[in-house]
């Protein structure tokens, strides 16, 4: 499990990309993205209703448990499920997903209680398809290179075992360690959790809920889970009804940031950022201030003169949102006259025989005439250094 973060647990994973803290437009909106092929680690030994492929059938009246239904002691342990995410050109290009799980239901084993979810955590993959969500309603492929959600935003809400809202008070949701999402306070018949982040990666293939099992541990008692099972029923069970992922685009990324540069008297430098985001548009800076027509990936800067000297950003924007890359440096070194990366005497020899023989980058000061005025502009620069 990673995120972007320095914490990982034991699943390894593939990369993640650098975004920057920009300025945000209107953010696009979300659409609905189908997911198929339900495969989960375990899954209820009962009637047979109690299946992964029941969280997205669209029927409130089924879904996925896990216990032993009605055997006395029954608590339920730590789970996963996965879901593949039917690619469409929407999911490719989105950078922020919504998910809303709808869980609970009334058990009358053990003194009766609400199974809604407790404790649960949510990661996504970007692996192939075939590696993983097989479709199997048990012990099914699990294993991909997941990355967990951290939520920017989380809420939940009662509702009836439809899916209906009711009145009544909402849970409470938590964020602890290791990316946990914890529901506490008050405990409907059946709640909605809705759940915001950011994607760590791109091109998401498959998303998958955990349901942590505390037992054992100091957590359980201390999150109001004294089972340590995953659901807040009294053994710990849990009945999630359906589940719902939306994805939509967001800030740009940037992937390679620009790097600083020195460009030398006649010669040519350059800036640039990557970035991956389709439709992206750029707007170089200098200072600040925007440049001029300086509005692609990469900026290059010919014949520079001291004016150009400066830090260099670059913003990158879509109609989701902008992001503003890091700033480089570019060192304008015009009495670097022979361009070899060190400001020296051998500089100054070249520019006096350049200026006595009438060569053309002698005009210095780039009036159109080779006279006094340049060697004094040459000397001034020298004398000070880059």
């Amino acid at each position: 499990m990673k995120t972007l973060s320095s914490r990982m647990s034991s699943a390894t994973g593939l990369f993640a990309l650098s975004l920057m803290a920009g300025t945000s437009l209107a953010q696009c909106p979300f659409t609905s993205i189908a997911l198929r092929a339900a495969t989960s680690t375990w899954t209820q030994q009962c009637d047979g209703r109690w299946t992964p492929a029941g969280v997205i059938d669209t029927n409130p009246g089924t879904g996925w448990a896990i216990g032993n239904c009605y055997a006395p002691g029954d608590r339920t342990m730590g789970q996963a499920i996965v879901f593949e995410a039917v690619p469409t050109p929407s999911l490719i290009a989105s950078s922020r997903v919504r998910v809303r799980i709808h869980s609970g239901g009334f058990h009358s084993c053990c003194g009766g209680g609400n199974m809604t979810l407790g404790a649960f955590r949510l990661s996504v993959t970007a692996d192939a398809q075939h590696e993983f969500a097989n479709g199997a309603a048990v012990n099914g492929m699990v294993d991909a290179d997941w990355y967990t959600l951290i939520p920017t935003s989380m809420a939940a809400s009662p509702a009836d075992p439809w899916g209906k809202p009711v009145a009544g008070a909402n849970p409470a949701l938590s964020l602890l360690d290791d990316d946990v999402i914890l529901a506490s306070g008050a405990n409907p018949t059946c709640a909605w959790y809705t759940i915001e982040a950011d994607l760590p990666i791109e091109n998401i293939t498959g998303i998958r809920i955990e349901v942590i099992d505390f037992n054992g541990s100091s957590l359980a008692a201390e999150n109001g889970l004294p089972t340590g099972g995953p659901g807040r029923h009294n053994n710990g069970n849990m009945l999630i009804r359906q589940m719902t992922v939306e994805a939509a685009p967001g800030d740009p990324v940037i992937s390679k940031q620009p790097f600083d540069t020195n460009i030398c008297n006649d010669g040519t430098g350059s800036v640039s950022v990557v970035s991956s985001t389709p439709g992206a548009s750029f707007q170089w800076r200098l200072n600040g201030v925007a440049v001029p027509g300086a509005t692609s990936a990469t900026l290059t800067l010919t014949n520079a003169m001291e004016a150009q000297d400066g830090m260099y950003d670059c913003v990158v924007s879509t109609a989701c949102g902008s992001v503003t890359s890091t700033a480089a440096r570019v060192n304008v070194c015009r009495p670097e006259f022979n361009c070899d990366g060190f400001l020296d005497f051998f500089d100054y020899a070249d520019f006096v025989e350049a200026f006595e023989t009438g060569q053309p980058r002698a005009d210095y000061n780039r009036d159109g005439f080779i006279d006094m005025f340049d060697y004094m502009w040459f000397v001034d620069d020298f004398e000070i250094g880059c």
